[in-house]
């Protein structure tokens, strides 16, 4: 079997009943399917995501692989894609999107544009039938590349829809283990990979849809991780304008505001069917505070609020439990 040209690497978690909807776009692709393969990590499913994945592989036009993880989380399953993959090319893609038709040949073209030797982002857009008001992951606009600008900042990188050679992705040492944010481990393999030269680019025409929505609870804790990883960042970078991007500078008078009416807020939001099309300044206060949460609790060097699990998911470590952030 000759070896494919770019891999594609689906990390699922408990996705049994969407990951087909996944594959099946990464079938209708425009980029010839000889040419591709998809390796799918199970991140320590409980609902039987790596027989779907087998059984579907099975009569399948395009190259599937089902490896599983049984712990480590989101970032050591990146990694053991990567290992899996036989591509000359790396893409990673979440289970809660879904390609464009266009997507692999996109990033293939630009890849091949830069010599092979670059660090392709696709674009995040929600997708057409996706219902309004939807919480996903990428509601808060901060968390959305802005391509109208004329420079993207390092701190909008992530690993979802993104694309480099496989030789370039182990020579920059992968995915950090030490980071319990999948998208600042991307950021920080990126900026070591810059510094060696290697070129960050985006690629309007590969394009992946939004089309999950989240829990609050899942995203609250998702903001909270990313806030300790933003500290981590800020400590090597010591960018003010990454911490206004992400609303981490803040004034005596919004703390105080926040600390007090924030648990209103969050009941609000829990007693309501979740609809942010109604109620986004509500959740877009919850989801700043919770990620500014995690940034102090880093910055006074505490331990995290919420206990990481296997895949996605986690608690908090002290039910109710608030910092003085003050």
């Amino acid at each position: 079997m000759n070896r494919p040209d770019i891999s594609v690497i689906l990390v699922a978690h408990n996705r049994a009943e969407s990951v087909p909807v996944v594959l099946s776009h990464l079938e209708r692709q425009t980029f010839p399917a000889a040419r591709c393969e998809v390796v799918v990590v199970d991140n320590a499913s409980g609902d039987g995501t790596l027989d779907t994945v087998s059984r579907y592989a099975c009569g399948a036009p395009i190259r599937i692989r089902a490896v599983r993880l049984e712990s480590g989380g989101e970032i050591a399953a990146r990694n053991l894609g990567a290992r899996e993959a036989a591509g000359q090319w790396l893409l990673f893609l979440d289970d809660d999107v879904i390609p464009g038709p266009a997507l692999i040949e996109a990033h293939v073209a630009a890849q091949e544009q830069h010599a092979g030797r670059a660090c392709v982002h696709g674009v995040m857009a929600p997708h057409p039938r996706l219902r309004q008001g939807v919480l996903s992951r990428w509601f808060l606009p901060e968390n959305r590349v802005d391509l109208s600008g004329e420079d993207v900042q390092f701190y909008e990188w992530s690993a979802e829809n993104l694309s480099l050679p496989r030789d370039l992705y182990w020579e920059g040492g992968g995915f950090s283990g030490e980071h319990l944010s999948p998208r600042f481990a991307a950021v920080e393999l990126l900026r070591r990979l810059r510094a060696e030269g290697v070129d960050i680019v985006f690629e309007p025409r590969a394009q992946a849809f939004i089309w999950c929505a989240v829990r609050l609870e899942d995203e609250r804790r998702r903001c909270y991780f990313q806030g300790r990883a933003l500290h981590r960042l800020h400590l090597q970078e010591g960018s003010p304008q990454m911490l206004r991007h992400y609303h981490l500078s803040r004034l005596f008078l919004r703390n105080l505001r926040d600390r007090l009416f924030i648990p209103f807020y969050l009941r609000s939001c829990q007693e309501l069917e979740e609809d942010t099309y109604s109620y986004g300044s509500l959740y877009r206060r919850i989801l700043r505070y919770e990620r500014y949460l995690g940034f102090c609790d880093a910055r006074d060097s505490r331990p995290a609020a919420w206990e990481p699990e296997p895949g996605r998911n986690a608690s908090r470590a002290a039910k109710g439990a608030r910092h003085s952030v003050l």
